[in-house]
């Protein structure tokens, strides 16, 4: 672990000072350098702690250096370390992929979140594929990050995982980031039985809702909609007249028709009392 008592940047420095010293590091190969930078990513300044980051990129860290890197993640005093480390691996894009999954199994819960953040921020099929593995991590925080990393993904390969997984694992945080995934991939079609059935739990109604104005596209969705708008909730009674709009622009006539004719009738019994 790097700390400020194993660096050259503790011994007095000021912040210019460490700042020189970093961009130095440029004409010196990693091998030497690499003590100084990995201190200089947990520094105080926040200057210096991107200086690092820069400085490492330019150095094209092999494997190795890299899994040292992902060891820096286990800090937990200094958010600093950890952040500039997750930007530095996020920049260094697909090639870091191999050696994140390899972490997936760690013990250390708080390490394979980072690195499902670190896979959803990268991006592409290898890291998608691992976010699908994530997705049955015992751990409900990296699981729900795995599932907002597909969602953010848009790749609709995913929604069926997405939709096993939300039957499978009933914790209600995780049914909540997986029912917002759904709705930012978006892919609409028949609502799979286990959203005819989240929709009756309170504690996820809005969360279906907001979903089924992406994935809704027929009379089943609007029936749910419409009864979400009858909610005595007001969060969910407003998710819910906002994705019934959406849902109404992919009916077809006939339907769209049906679906404002009960509207209309549920205002009438509004009105009445009123």
């Amino acid at each position: 672990m790097v700390t400020a008592e194993n660096s050259l940047l503790s011994a007095g420095y000021d912040e210019e000072s460490r700042y020189r010293m970093v961009q130095e590091q440029r004409l010196v190969p990693l091998q030497a350098s690499s003590a100084i930078l990995f201190a200089a990513l947990g520094d105080d300044s926040w200057r210096v702690r991107k200086q690092a980051v820069e400085v490492l990129l330019a150095a094209h860290p092999s494997q190795e250096t890299i899994h040292q890197l992902i060891n820096l993640l286990r800090d937990e005093e200094n958010a600093g370390l950890r952040n500039a480390t997750a930007e530095l691996l996020v920049r260094l894009g697909s090639r870091v992929v191999p050696v994140l999954l390899e972490h997936l199994a760690d013990p250390d819960h708080d390490l394979r979140k980072l690195v499902v953040d670190a896979l959803g921020a990268i991006g592409g099929k290898d890291a998608q594929q691992g976010l699908i593995r994530a997705l049955s991590d015992p751990d409900h925080n990296v699981a729900a990050a795995a599932a907002e990393g597909l969602g953010n993904s848009g790749t609709a390969e995913a929604a069926p995982e997405l939709i096993r997984h939300l039957e499978q694992n009933q914790e209600p945080f995780f049914r909540f980031n997986l029912l917002a995934a759904l709705g930012k991939i978006g892919v609409p079609g028949p609502l799979p039985p286990v959203i005819r059935q989240l929709a009756g739990q309170d504690i996820l109604r809005r969360a279906v809702c907001e979903c089924l104005g992406r994935i809704g596209g027929d009379q089943e969705a609007v029936e749910l909609l419409l009864e979400g708008a009858l909610s005595p909730l007001p969060s969910v009674r407003q998710a819910a007249v906002i994705s019934l709009a959406k849902v109404l622009q992919q009916l077809q006539p006939d339907a769209q028709c049906k679906a404002k004719e009960q509207l209309r009738r549920m205002a009438e019994i509004g009105r009445a009392h009123v």
